[in-house]
């Protein structure tokens, strides 16, 4: 079974939901500001961009945004709502994009659903689509373990994989990937800002 797979049909069985959920808000708009201010250039990889919250954000402050996901309905809503955007399907894993072509990428609450053996791939990934002056904004779930988890709330029950780090884990995750930069747990997520190393 490919738990990342198996999360996105249950996102696309209930992609209403998630859209309307997702689209409330954006943590870009709110949390963004350290990630816009070390950009140094303006094409922006949202990995895992759902239905655009975030794309909208980086679209209307005039960057080039590609938005890629594997829910099928998400894409179909970003194109609707972000007019500017680029959107295509794509894994994380093997991300759809060449070599040095992003100066950032924003990956928020998507690789945490990534499983654990694969995320080195995915972090290796996004090294390889950056720029050698890039940019790497992620969060994940803070905590131990990994598994499937019901959604009542969002989807009838239906499970989503969840993948759950500490802080210290994650910066030697990212070490690996060529990666450096701040790593910080706080609450229920870790996140990291980072550069090549």
């Amino acid at each position: 079974m490919d738990e990342a797979l198996q999360t996105a049909t249950t996102y696309e069985s209930n992609a209403r939901a998630y859209t309307e959920k997702y689209s409330r808000g954006s943590v870009a708009d709110d949390f963004g500001d350290p990630f816009f201010d070390a950009l140094s250039g303006d094409r922006v990889l949202d990995l895992g961009c759902g239905p655009g919250s975030d794309a909208a954000v980086f679209a209307d402050r005039g960057l080039d945004v590609v938005g890629v996901d594997v829910t099928a309905s998400f894409l179909d809503a970003a194109r609707r709502d972000v007019e500017d955007g680029h959107f295509a399907r794509g894994d994380a894993r093997r991300l759809p994009l060449a070599d040095d072509t992003v100066a950032g990428v924003w990956a928020c609450a998507s690789l945490h659903h990534v499983p654990p053996a694969d995320l080195p791939a995915a972090l290796a990934e996004c090294r390889r689509v950056l720029r050698s002056d890039g940019t790497f904004f992620c969060s994940v779930k803070r905590g131990d373990g990994d598994g499937f988890e019901p959604d009542d709330d969002h989807a009838d029950g239906d499970d989503r994989y969840f993948a759950y780090y500490d802080a210290g884990q994650f910066e030697r995750l990212l070490a690996h990937a060529g990666l450096a930069g701040d790593v910080d747990a706080d609450g229920r997520w870790v996140s990291a800002l980072a550069h090549p190393a």
